[in-house]
């Protein structure tokens, strides 16, 4: 459960402030010094910003309505966490807000489910603004983390082919298969309506 990033050290799980304990060391093609018993087992997920598909990257708040944050495209995905102080992992989409105000959100370091009292985020064909002053992603000089995923804007020519989509659908009680665009290698699932872990 620990995200590691330019900021320091986070846990998914938690709702800690980052920290710079354990900070692993990186070259062109390996993590170094991660700090695992020995024995354990364990996977590491790594990203990088890919230019028109995918932005991680960080944002200082202003505590007013109007912070303007640019990806180079318009999102699909955004997971979004302050650094700098206790806060949850927030989660907002296209799918299940499909116009602005983006404000159905849900917290990957709960179990929660989806909550909509707030007007959070606009998606622009640019980046994202946030509209809204809460501390959680807009604290007035409160540091911030994310990771943004594009928006497919041709569906005859994507940015990057069948790599990425979200899909929304209703539980039925049995077995059911749920269409996608593509094979998943990763597929991550939360119910919006209770109270299950991600």
């Amino acid at each position: 459960n620990t995200i590691i990033s330019g900021a320091g050290r986070g846990f998914l799980n938690l709702t800690n402030q980052f920290d710079n304990v354990g900070i692993p060391t990186y070259s062109s093609t390996n993590i170094s010094n991660i700090g695992w018993a020995s024995g354990d087992s364990a996977i590491s997920y790594c990203f990088h910003s890919v230019e028109g598909f995918s932005k991680i990257g960080s944002y200082t708040g202003n505590g007013s309505t109007s912070n303007i944050i640019e990806t180079g495209f318009e999102p699909a995905w955004i997971m979004v966490k302050r650094t700098d102080a206790a806060n949850d992992w927030f989660i907002f989409d296209n799918k299940r807000d499909e116009l602005n105000p983006r404000k159905s959100r849900l917290l990957a370091s709960q179990s929660d489910a989806e909550t909509t009292n707030y007007n959070v985020f606009d998606f622009t064909s640019d980046g994202f603004v946030v509209t809204d002053s809460n501390v959680a992603w807009n604290a007035s000089g409160g540091t911030y983390i994310y990771l943004a995923i594009a928006a497919d804007p041709d569906t005859t020519t994507p940015v990057v082919e069948n790599s990425f989509d979200v899909v929304t659908y209703t539980g039925n009680g049995s077995t059911q298969s749920i269409a996608t665009d593509f094979k998943p290698d990763l597929v991550w699932i939360k119910d919006r309506q209770n109270a299950y872990h991600h």
